[in-house]
């Protein structure tokens, strides 16, 4: 999830969303996936992310 939120592939994500990734999900530096795509601009991406984040 991390490396596709950075690279900002929208369709790995998504497919990720559908398998129930770790949205929480930390690197070593305390960083997610949203703030990985939100860092880079991939603001589409952020959307998704946003969005496919369980209530």
């Amino acid at each position: 999830m991390m490396l596709a939120s950075l690279q900002g592939h929208e369709p790995v994500v998504s497919y990720l969303l559908t398998r129930k990734a770790n949205l929480n999900a930390k690197d070593v530096t305390g960083m997610t996936a949203l703030m990985a795509a939100s860092k880079k601009g991939h603001l589409s991406l952020v959307r998704v992310l946003v969005e496919g984040a369980p209530t």
